[in-house]
């Protein structure tokens, strides 16, 4: 006697399909996948501020910094695939990375809501097991002087331009891929950065050494006005240190200048690597954090591209871009 198979629901199989396969294509066909990635630092960082912070004094400001922009980006990606026009899809190009930027200098809703130890103590061991002994970062106040200072101070300040400037001149030039894949590796690498900032809080070295140092940063009057508005700063976004997200973002420009420009490499190479110098005399982050933008670096780098070749590699997402 054969036994009766389980009886199906009218369009059940249809509805197991998206479930399992449809929800995905569906994705890949409305969004980018750094809209996809800012979205999801985005919603999950906003949805864990939330839950650290439900108490009677509940701020707005826990879901305006990080939910408002998460609906903007959906807002834009359909206003530009429905208008067609080229303004907003301009905007709709460049907006995930300013408002990835835009969650960093929100961060302090998530260190100081979610309430991990501080792991700068870990920070300065690591480096001075590094450098047999020695912290680094102290050892760099025998060549503090006022012109050096102002001179780190102006290749930290690059940081701002150097990927903007970048991105800017491939897009203009028409290298679309080229231009995606670098925004794509940028906004991966501020994503992960943010959650190594969440992970392993820390305090950077002006702060939490500063009984040891003997020397005082000094620069220009104009240096100087910069200089307290990064410490002020400092205050302002704590505990972004581990890792650098300078020395990676700007890593990352550095290898796709190279794939794209190469003109452009070799003039930002050298303000590239002053700025990765500026970040230890400056006392802003440990020798421990660049290393970890290292592999970072190299892993965005690799993925980036190939997230993208598959993203838009599907017949289905010729009309989606």
């Amino acid at each position: 006697m054969s036994k009766r198979r389980p009886q199906v629901l009218p369009g059940a199989d249809s509805w197991l399909w998206f479930v399992r396969m449809k929800w995905l294509r569906y994705i890949r066909l409305k969004l980018r996948p750094e809209e996809v990635i800012a979205l999801i630092f985005l919603l999950a960082f906003g949805t864990l501020a939330l839950c650290y912070d439900l108490t009677p004094m509940w701020d707005p400001m826990t879901v305006l910094a990080y939910l408002a922009p998460a609906l903007i980006i959906g807002v834009i990606a359909a206003v530009s695939q429905r208008s067609g026009k080229k303004l907003w899809r301009v905007v709709r190009d460049f907006l995930p990375f300013l408002l990835v930027i835009w969650g960093y200098e929100n961060m302090h809703v998530i260190t100081q809501t979610v309430h991990f130890q501080d792991k700068h103590r870990w920070l300065i061991t690591a480096d001075e097991w590094m450098f047999g002994g020695v912290n680094p970062v102290v050892w760099l106040e025998r060549w503090i002087h006022p012109w050096l200072t102002s001179l780190m101070l102006a290749a930290y300040t690059g940081y701002f331009f150097y990927t903007p400037v970048l991105a800017m001149i491939v897009y203009w030039r028409g290298q679309i891929d080229e231009f995606r894949d670098t925004m794509l590796a940028v906004v991966l690498t501020l994503m992960v950065g943010f959650g190594g900032y969440v992970a392993v809080p820390a305090l950077d070295p002006g702060i939490t050494m500063r009984d040891r140092f003997s020397v005082s940063l000094s620069g220009s009057p104009l240096a100087q006005k910069a200089l307290d508005l990064y410490q002020i700063s400092a205050l302002a976004v704590p505990r972004d240190c581990f890792p650098s997200l300078h020395t990676a973002v700007t890593l990352v420009t550095l290898i796709f200048a190279w794939r794209t420009w190469r003109v452009f490499f070799w003039i930002l190479l050298p303000f590239a690597a002053a700025l990765v110098f500026s970040t230890v005399y400056l006392r802003f982050h440990y020798v421990i954090d660049l290393v970890a933008a290292v592999p970072l670096t190299a892993f965005t780098v690799w993925a980036a591209p190939r997230l993208n070749r598959w993203w838009y590699g599907a017949p289905l997402l010729a009309g989606a871009q």
